[in-house]
């Protein structure tokens, strides 16, 4: 469940029609949330529609990455105590399939955090005609507070109690 890249992209490549020739849907090839269930928007004409589902594509793309880091980060991190407590309870070869995993949820968030940020550098880029300010500032010391960003935090540690316990 990684951050829909490509959606946002094609999103944001609407927009110079919008500038263009006044016939700027968003929602007619994207199926996000209607706009009527979007906070009110910063922006008005076309933009205003862009930016509401583009952040609303952005919270939902989120949750599910957090889900998916929270919920791998509890899994690993119970492992992670089994191969590294006072009595180590798991092979060398499952510390190694250990340490696999977690390399693999450690690419899965940097992956994620590199989309994030972007994608974001293209939204700020677009809409810089606007009079909006750049959104990758506000944004990414938000992303600093998500939950998978703490797992990133835990998972880093757990990488490295994982390399003290293998030989």
């Amino acid at each position: 469940s990684y951050i829909g890249y490509k959606r946002f992209k094609r999103l944001l490549k609407r927009l110079p029609t919008a500038q263009s020739s006044g016939s700027f849907s968003p929602t007619a090839s994207l199926s996000l949330r209607e706009p009527s269930e979007l906070e009110a928007p910063l922006l008005s004409g076309p933009y205003a529609e862009v930016e509401a589902l583009f952040f609303a594509a952005l919270d939902d793309d989120l949750r599910r990455v957090n889900e998916v880091s929270v919920a791998e980060t509890e899994s690993i991190e119970t492992s992670v105590a089994l191969a590294t407590g006072g009595e180590a309870l798991l092979s060398q070869e499952e510390v190694a399939a250990l340490y696999c995993r977690l390399a693999k949820l450690r690419s899965f968030m940097s992956l994620n955090a590199t989309a994030v940020k972007k994608i974001l550098k293209k939204f700020d880029k677009n809409m810089a005609g606007t009079g909006r300010e750049p959104q990758l500032p506000s944004v990414m010391k938000r992303l600093e507070a998500e939950p998978f960003s703490v797992c990133r935090r835990r998972a880093d540690g757990m990488a490295v109690e994982l390399e003290r316990a293998m030989p």
